[in-house]
């Protein structure tokens, strides 16, 4: 019972994971194309962008932005994807490192949000550092129960 419970909440984190993964790849693939066509019109429709200090940040930032800072933020988005889909692999499958991999991230991910918060207190910032933090927990007791279990059968 607890095996296959498992076995289905690391396969849905996977699927978590993957989904993250495509969506930080549209954003690299969106950023580039903004990196080789800045110097054309790419106008921000500032009506679709609620009352936000880190909106509102992006926006005063935009125009100062060169082709290589589009290109820069366009190659960390892809790591992120490519992380996220690792992640989501090793965990599909069971591994070990992914487990541990996926905790590294998560935490990394928890830090920079919980700053975020202490900046400004937003419900979905709030939202994702739980999260964040729940699957990390999940998956440190997913590993510690990997540890007990191997000792038990040695």
């Amino acid at each position: 019972m607890i095996l296959s419970s498992k076995k289905y909440g690391l396969k849905t984190i996977a699927v978590l994971r993957s989904i993250r993964g495509v969506g930080a790849l549209l954003l690299a693939t969106t950023l580039l194309y903004a990196s080789f066509y800045k110097e054309e019109s790419l106008e921000i429709n500032t009506s679709l962008i609620s009352e936000n200090r880190f909106f509102e940040q992006i926006i005063h930032w935009f125009p100062q932005l060169t082709q290589e800072h589009f290109f820069a933020f366009a190659i960390i988005a892809l790591l992120m994807s490519i992380t996220r889909f690792v992640e989501a692999f090793g965990l599909w499958f069971e591994k070990n490192w992914g487990n541990y991999l996926t905790i590294t991230t998560g935490l990394i991910t928890s830090i920079i949000l919980f700053l975020q918060l202490m900046n400004e207190f937003l419900w979905i910032v709030l939202f994702f550092l739980l999260i964040n933090l729940l699957i990390a927990c999940y998956l440190l007791i997913i590993v510690k129960m990997n540890k007990v279990f191997k000792r038990q059968k040695v």
